[in-house]
């Protein structure tokens, strides 16, 4: 494939990242990570991903849902990204976010390759790991058997193994970050991992997870959350200043690193 037929360094398919070894930087041999141009690719490691531009690791999620039929199921994942990118602390490429998104990313990509048996030889052993619940959720996303309750949770199941990847490999910017863009941080990550786990079990209490489908509440469905996430986010930021927000840890995939705590 060549990338960009347009350019003649794209036709070199021996050149190491467009002759420009000091501008550019390609660990896998495949992701363009820095410049103008974008190369869409399947194996990127987090660090790849983190060094795209916001807009190019959108133009990447999208290419990816396109590829693969995947619909409206990353659109909650697609405002965020654009979320984040007009973050004056958020945005900075070199700072928690943009290494958390590429953790999550990273888990996406290597939870398709688990489904469809590819080489994930580019992760390490916990971001396979992490992976898994993706790869759970493409595995079940065609499957009748499965009702829409059980799909729903086992994809923001799969989200939030992501997320708690991101937060792991960016733990150390947290840690240089100014004080505020922590308090962000925490708030960021409790307001997200908090709506992944009330979500299934309001969803499967009764019948609501059938009446939120024909009635339309998009905020209990991740492909039409979005909107009302966003604007709930900006509401619940100045309330969260009543809460004394815990200190930051490691923490294995298992657990929910970021807690609020009265």
């Amino acid at each position: 494939m060549v990338p960009e037929p347009d350019n003649p360094q794209a036709l070199n398919r021996f050149s190491y990242v467009y002759n420009a070894p000091l501008n550019y930087i390609d660990p896998s041999g495949y992701c363009r990570v820095e410049g103008r141009d974008f190369e869409y690719a399947e194996d990127c490691t987090a660090d790849e991903f983190s060094k795209l531009s916001w807009a190019n690791r959108l133009l990447w999620l999208r290419t990816f849902v396109a590829a693969h039929a995947l619909d409206d199921w990353f659109a909650d994942i697609e405002g965020a990204i654009g979320n984040l990118s007009g973050d004056t602390d958020f945005s900075k490429l070199d700072g928690w976010a943009s290494l958390a998104d590429g953790g999550i990313l990273e888990a996406i990509q290597t939870g398709w390759h688990l489904f469809t048996g590819e080489s994930t030889s580019y992760a390490s052993a916990i971001g396979v790991e992490a992976a898994r619940g993706w790869g759970e959720f493409f595995a079940q996303k065609d499957d009748p058997a499965i009702s829409h309750n059980q799909l729903i949770e086992t994809r923001l199941k799969a989200e939030q193994m992501g997320a708690t990847y991101g937060y792991t490999l960016a733990y150390s910017r947290y840690e240089v970050s100014g004080r505020t863009t922590q308090w962000k941080i925490r708030v960021f990550a409790f307001g997200a991992d908090s709506y992944r786990a009330i979500v299934p079990a309001i969803r499967n209490t009764g019948s609501v997870g059938e009446w939120a489908d024909v009635l339309r509440v998009g905020v209990l469905d991740p492909r039409t959350s979005w909107g009302t996430l966003s604007q709930l986010g900006k509401l619940a930021q100045p309330l969260a200043y009543f809460y004394r927000i815990s200190d930051l840890t490691r923490d294995d995939l298992r657990m929910n690193p970021y807690r609020l705590e009265k």
